[in-house]
């Protein structure tokens, strides 16, 4: 359902409005056999007593490891590109750790690197890490398919 504090979200804030990540499946893909990379301002529970160790909610980077891409509900599917076969996985999450994160309360305010406009695909890609795309011509469709 399309409520107008969503269309002012949308509007305001374009594909920054939709939390943007990368993942990572191989050609056949088997249980558990897939990477997901993202960078959030969240909360962060300690898996035992809860206690959130980002009270402050300062940007930090995720990556989680064998994920069952028949599993996931987050995600949207759009392919932007190909990752070479031998390529390590560890590769891919040094060069994203690399890119400076947001920081809060700095102005201006700077978006999710992972997003559209944000540095991380062109990044893996001038390492070689992730074929040259067009990114804008998937995104379009991404963002309908979310709305």
């Amino acid at each position: 359902m399309d409520s107008p504090l969503k269309r002012i979200s949308r509007q305001r804030l374009g594909y920054a409005a939709y939390h943007w990540g990368i993942f990572t499946s191989p050609k056949t893909s088997a249980a558990r056999s897939c990477y997901s990379y993202d960078v959030t301002d969240g909360a962060h529970p300690d898996p035992v007593t809860r206690v959130d160790h980002n009270p402050e909610r300062n940007w930090f980077f995720r990556v989680r490891p064998n994920v069952d891409s028949m599993l996931t509900s987050h995600l949207l599917g759009s392919m932007i590109g190909k990752v070479p076969n031998e390529l390590a996985h560890a590769k891919i999450q040094t060069h994203l750790e690399s890119i400076p994160l947001p920081r809060q309360g700095v102005l201006p305010e700077k978006l999710c690197p992972l997003d559209k406009q944000g540095p991380a695909i062109p990044k893996l890609q001038q390492k070689g890490l992730g074929e040259q795309s067009d990114i804008d011509r998937f995104m379009p469709d991404s963002l309908a398919f979310a709305d």
